[in-house]
């Protein structure tokens, strides 16, 4: 059969030509405020052009029509905004996109739909455009409701693609790797791809495949941890300070191994490698439990009692004191199984170890009089209480006037807790030292590279702002006191990006 595709030559004595080339497709009017996005209006104009193509399977450009992701690829490869990321099936562009929630999804995000058609992953892939439609290649290339029963059955999530990454020069940096990527994937090793600036590349770390820079990334910060910590004992919620949700990745690393879930599994080297870094394969808490039970019965078996002193950590560097105390908590709440009482039982476990809160309070006061503040994070485990927490809790009981007991409103008067939220805190110091910047410089106009005394890019700050006002999420209080001083929400769009473009650069 000859290849489909959009014009009646392409398809030759094919009984397919009439139903394709015929095709209807509803039409759709984007909203003139969501065009007013630069770079959202270079995508669409680039999009509308295959309105009505057919869908072709591996398809991926206009000669012989798309496929779903390759609809997708073309078109922001080819919208003049600075992509240039090559041909990518649905499951690879999901992969290199930042996950987006659907209260913060806007017009030109990637929604990826599971489930379509028998493979793992995502399985199809759209751009969104807002007001509960996308365009994708269905057959034809068209808008669709995505509220729609069946589209709502087989909803993955919402992605955005990396931003084109420009130079201060205006260099589009992000595009020469990636052509240089395509070209020696494909062996199209020239003139100018010669083999000297392959080792140049090399040599600076250049990652080829860029599904693998992501998989690296990971493991740079898996590797990171370990050395932090000793193992990859890491909670499934765990954020890395980098801002990658590690604990997410390990997990999901481990579905994958054992066949559960939807993606690539890890391949014999990347296991290999976690495997130097202590990875642990085996998931879910009774793994765990029963690994922190072995050590409780070898402290036993040495010591005839779980008296464990508070510096105390096993092997690999656990604190084995705090976890007896969850044990107590559970058991108290009648949330612990009952082998696992008779197990403890056997190594001489004490259940009760008098008011949990009290002692926590002891440890805080104890704590303020060693050290003279409460800078903790919340993280922080002080002779086998979770300090960090308890404070943070007890603070936010005060700041929101919660019903405390008498006895301890009493106690918690006599520390000294912060009131404040850490959050509000932060912005405080924020709008200060941008109040400190326009009295001095008497213009908005901070530079990319400008870090306030706090340590803060001021200039991101303010873009942030911006930002979250345009979402709702900027409080009426936060922007009272931005109006007050003349704060400028609006500022020109190129600017915008440059700023933005710069301060990564500067972030690196």
């Amino acid at each position: 059969m000859a290849t489909l595709g959009n014009r009646p030559d392409l398809f030759g004595s094919s009984a397919y030509v009439g139903r394709y080339y015929d095709a209807e497709y509803e039409k759709y009017e984007i909203p003139p405020e969501a065009l007013e996005d630069e770079q959202f209006a270079a995508i669409i104009k680039e999009a509308e052009k295959y309105l009505g193509f057919p869908y072709v399977w591996g398809g991926s450009s206009p000669a012989t029509s798309f496929d779903c992701s390759g609809f997708v690829s073309y078109v922001y490869n080819n919208c003049g905004v600075g992509w240039n990321f090559g041909r990518l099936g649905a499951e690879g562009l999901r992969q290199l996109c930042t996950r987006v929630s659907s209260a913060n999804v806007k017009p030109g995000d990637l929604i990826f739909f599971q489930g379509t058609y028998d493979t793992t992953g995502a399985s199809h892939v759209g751009i969104y455009v807002g007001n509960n439609t996308m365009l994708h290649c269905g057959d034809p290339i068209q808008y669709s409701d995505i509220s729609s029963p069946y589209w709502q059955q087989h909803f993955y999530q919402f992605g955005r693609l990396p931003s084109p990454y420009v130079t201060e020069n205006g260099i589009h940096l992000g595009s020469w790797l990636s052509n240089l990527r395509t070209w020696h994937n494909a062996g199209a090793h020239s003139n100018y791809l010669t083999e000297d600036r392959i080792a140049q590349l090399e040599s600076i770390g250049m990652i080829w495949d860029v599904l693998d820079y992501y998989w690296e990334r990971n493991f740079l910060a898996a590797s990171e941890y370990y050395r932090a910590h000793r193992n990859l004992r890491i909670p499934s919620n765990y954020v890395s300070p980098d801002g990658i949700r590690l604990g997410a990745w390990i997990s999901r690393l481990r579905a994958l191994r054992r066949g559960e879930g939807k993606g690539i599994p890890p391949t014999a080297e990347q296991i290999a490698r976690l495997d130097a870094i202590g990875m642990i394969w085996e998931s879910g808490s009774s793994a765990k439990w029963e690994a922190m039970y072995q050590e409780a019965k070898r402290y036993y078996q040495k010591h005839g009692n779980l008296s464990i002193p508070a510096k105390y950590r096993t092997s690999d560097g656990m604190p084995l004191r705090s976890w007896l105390s969850r044990q107590r908590s559970s058991y108290a709440k009648g949330q612990l199984a009952q082998n696992k009482i008779d197990k403890l039982n056997a190594v001489g476990m004490v259940w009760d170890c008098g008011d949990p809160w009290m002692n926590s309070f002891h440890a805080a006061k104890k704590y303020y009089e060693e050290h003279g503040n409460f800078e903790l994070t919340q993280n922080a485990v002080v002779d086998g209480v979770w300090l960090g927490k308890w404070i943070a809790v007890q603070a936010k009981r005060l700041r929101e006037s919660a019903p405390i007991p008498e006895e301890q409103q009493k106690l918690l008067e006599t520390l000294p807790l912060k009131t404040e939220s850490e959050a509000d805190g932060i912005w405080k110091d924020n709008f200060e030292d941008l109040c400190s910047y326009v009295n001095s410089n008497g213009s908005f106009n901070i530079p990319a590279k400008y870090t306030s005394p706090h340590g803060v890019r001021l200039s991101a700050w303010a873009t942030v702002q911006r930002m979250k006002k345009g979402k709702g999420e900027l409080s009426a209080e936060r922007i009272s006191k931005l109006d007050a001083i003349g704060f400028p929400w609006k500022i020109d769009r190129w600017e915008q990006s440059y700023a933005l473009a710069k301060a990564y650069v500067f972030h690196q």
